[in-house]
């Protein structure tokens, strides 16, 4: 990496959001010299997240998720919290019920 240093130069600045270059904030974009004292910055446009699974259900013990990509659906778990719960048995059933919960609106009826 080659560090320079350019001095008197002018460098216009085309941002997204921010009005004025904020110190510490790092910008990703392009950065052209036009000429020998002026430089132009354009900040490239922010990219939106693509969501990658929808949640289908969401209970207190599981959440059945579908990735858009491949078109699978998932039976995902949430945190095991047993203390205070009662016993093992209450949550198995309680995990059961919100499983035909929540395969009651995929499954069609035969």
């Amino acid at each position: 990496m080659t560090k320079n240093y350019l001095l008197c130069i002018d460098v216009k600045t085309l941002l997204q959001s921010d009005p004025l270059t904020r110190i510490g904030k790092t910008y990703r974009g392009c950065f052209v010299v036009d000429d020998e004292f002026n430089a132009t910055f354009v900040e490239e446009a922010p990219r939106e997240r693509e969501k990658r699974n929808l949640r289908l259900f969401d209970g207190e013990f599981i959440t059945l998720t579908y990735r858009l990509s491949d078109g699978h659906v998932r039976l995902n778990f949430k945190e095991i919290a047993l203390k205070g719960r009662g016993n093992i048995d209450v949550y198995a059933l309680g995990v059961m019920d919100e499983i035909r919960q929540a395969l009651t609106g995929l499954v069609e009826k035969e």
